[in-house]
């Protein structure tokens, strides 16, 4: 069994003896296009989900 792309697939096969290409990246690989920025919330700001309640008070330990 042979997983990868075309060139990997003919390296394995042994008709190609190396990549002519750059190896492509993974799709779960993070760049910075893909990250997600989470700001930390701290434990005396508002609660996100709109109880009115600090954090601490409402969903810290949820």
């Amino acid at each position: 069994m042979v997983c990868g792309d075309f060139e990997e697939v003919e390296i394995a096969l042994g008709v190609r003896e190396k990549r002519s290409t750059p190896r492509p990246r993974p799709w779960n690989s993070a760049s910075p296009t893909r990250q997600v920025i989470k700001k930390k919330i701290g434990r005396n700001e508002p609660c996100p989900c709109g109880s009115g309640k600090k954090y601490k008070k409402c969903c810290l330990n949820k």
